[in-house]
């Protein structure tokens, strides 16, 4: 049996109710609840298109009636403090339970109105991409395995071990402590090399997409780009749409609200140039074409971290391996040094800190 759909009045009166039930004036308007709900839909990333019946932004609601409930839970939460969270795009501040609440809520809406598994599943992903589900929960799990640590080195002495003596816990925290900060630097390094390899990537991927455009194409395309910035740099018009741009990003409540307004500067902006474009050249080229980039799997690009990890640490060790260098060699090196520049090195290194 079909599920029975209603529009937005639905839940606009049960919400209503819910605040009278409370003795709280509500003073919402239909449409200012819609816009509410319509400001955690965006946020928690589902395709908002589902939900209407239009193409439109402003097109009626489809609501199954089973999930009333669930949209009145939700505009009832939309001022609290995880919310208002969520809406800044802070996701990290949002406990995992409360995601969970919103994924499955959205998903069970999805499968009343009818839509078929793949729809479903692709609309869970991308809510959990976009809320970092999958972080917060590795998160979550190492501060737990933190706190684990350091309750087991602070009550070790009231463990099983009760022949632990006090200076023995001393010992053993020293010791704990100095193995965790060894951890923490080996990830460090690991983080540092995964990044640079992943920059390394990026470059060379993009070196590879640059071969296939013809000199000609990127020649014109830069010099169609300087020509139209020189007259979008005297447009007063342009600059001021830059600067509300530019300031609306750097507010931090940017989803509520501001969406719309900074689409329509890009729209705007974009327009100015294409005009001067069309002035200057009588044509508008077409935009690049996306990169069809496929960078490597995380857990090949970590494993490669790790192991040039590995590969630096033992280079370090067979270099402290070697037998220091004997005073005839030094004097050797120095004399090398002074044939060449003409000046002890030690007074050359004592030179070049008084220049910096």
């Amino acid at each position: 049996m079909a599920e029975k759909m209603v529009n937005i009045k639905a839940v606009f009166d049960k919400y209503s109710a819910l605040g009278k039930a409370r003795q709280e004036d509500v003073g919402h308007k239909e449409s200012q609840v819609r816009d509410k709900l319509m400001e955690i839909v965006d946020a928690v990333g589902i395709d908002a298109a589902l939900l209407r019946k239009g193409d439109k932004r402003n097109s009626p609601l489809k609501i199954p009636e089973t999930s009333v409930d669930f949209f009145v839970d939700v505009l009832d939460w939309h001022t609290s403090s995880e919310a208002k969270a969520l809406r800044k795009a802070e996701f990290l501040k949002v406990s995992a339970d409360k995601k969970a609440w919103l994924v499955n809520g959205f998903i069970e809406y999805l499968e009343k109105a009818g839509y078929d598994a793949k729809v479903i599943a692709h609309q869970r992903q991308l809510m959990e991409y976009r809320m970092k589900c999958s972080l917060q929960k590795n998160l979550d799990e190492l501060h737990m395995s933190l706190d684990s640590i350091y309750t087991h080195v602070a009550n070790q002495r009231k463990s099983w071990s009760s022949y632990f003596l006090y200076e023995d816990q001393v010992m053993f925290s020293e010791f704990a402590n100095n193995k965790v900060v060894e951890l923490a630097n080996y990830l460090e390094d690991v983080a540092a090399y995964l990044d640079e390899g992943r920059g390394m990537e990026i470059h060379d991927l993009a070196m590879e997409e640059l071969k296939h455009s013809s000199d000609a194409e990127i020649m014109e395309r830069q010099l169609r780009q300087e020509q139209v910035f020189q007259s979008v740099s005297n447009d007063e018009r342009y600059m001021e749409l830059e600067k509300e741009r530019d300031a609306l990003i750097a507010e931090e409540d940017f989803i509520k609200k501001k969406k719309g307004r900074y689409q329509q500067i890009v729209d705007e902006i974009q327009k100015i140039a294409n005009g001067y474009e069309q002035e200057i050249f009588g044509d508008i080229m077409p935009d690049e074409p996306e990169p069809h980039f496929v960078l490597k799997h995380p857990h090949v690009a970590l494993a490669e971290a790790i192991a040039y990890k590995k590969e630096v640490d033992e280079d370090r060790k067979k270099i402290l391996a070697q037998p220091p260098i004997s005073e005839e060699e030094k004097e050797r090196i120095r004399q090398c040094f002074i044939e060449k520049f003409g000046e002890d090195p030690v007074e050359f290194l004592k030179g070049a800190k008084e220049d910096a």
